[in-house]
């Protein structure tokens, strides 16, 4: 998970250290007066607009890795037969503390993404009939 993280920075990083010397070389060489705006405009765009929109872009490539980890997990308790929680609140409780800690992600990202999945678990056990009506 935080791979993605700092591969992104390090696109960053070189993108804005070789558009700052591509601007500032060109600068010094004497780069005509209409080359100035985009000597300007171009490395601050970077630098300004690069985590708003790849930032956004890895936080969800996150997600869908949590998410892809929690379906994993509810696939292997129907599996295995341990799906038998008598607490679904206890249960989602649990996950949404597990899976934060595991990606690195805040509980209130988690907790919609866990829903889901418990959901899922407790449509699959009524569909079984392994849960009694209590």
């Amino acid at each position: 998970m935080v791979r993605h993280t700092v591969y992104a920075f390090a696109v960053y990083l070189f993108g804005a250290v070789g558009l700052l010397y591509w601007s500032l070389s060109g600068f010094n060489a004497g780069a005509p007066r209409e080359d100035w705006a985009l000597m300007i405009v171009l490395p601050a765009a970077w630098i300004f607009s690069f985590w708003p929109l790849f930032g956004t872009l890895v936080l969800i490539w996150r997600i869908r890795a949590a998410q892809g980890l929690l379906e994993r997990i509810a696939e292997r308790l129907r599996a295995e037969g341990t799906a038998d929680v008598t607490d679904l609140q206890e249960l989602e409780d649990l996950a949404v503390k597990l899976a934060a800690r595991e990606n690195r992600l805040p509980e209130f990202v988690m907790r919609p993404l866990v829903r889901k999945v418990v959901a899922r678990i407790a449509a699959g056990r009524v569909a079984a009939g392994n849960v009694t009506a209590g």
